[in-house]
């Protein structure tokens, strides 16, 4: 049986992170600024269906920062009340 749930991840900008995401290269439901300072939230579906995971690796840069070249974008929150904007980008290892 197949079970669907959202899962939340958090980061801080310029960090690199990996998940286990349901798909290889499905969109995210969301990316928003959190309330904390410096860090940027996003939401997946993920299918439990004794299936394995796609490892996915995520980095977080603020406006006018280097991306790396075969960086593919995947979000942007809106200002935060600091007036920062981040951009959620998936990133090879």
């Amino acid at each position: 049986m197949t079970t669907r749930s959202v899962r939340r991840y958090a980061m801080g900008v310029g960090e690199r992170v990996t998940v286990e995401l349901s798909s290889p290269t499905g969109p995210l439901l969301r990316v928003a600024a959190s309330p904390a300072e410096g860090v940027v939230e996003f939401w997946d579906e993920h299918i439990e269906d004794g299936g394995d995971g796609f490892d996915r690796t995520f980095q977080a840069f603020g406006t006018g920062h280097p991306i790396p070249s075969d960086a593919q974008w995947r979000g942007t929150t809106e200002r935060t009340p600091s007036g920062y904007v981040w951009h959620l980008y998936e990133v090879n290892e």
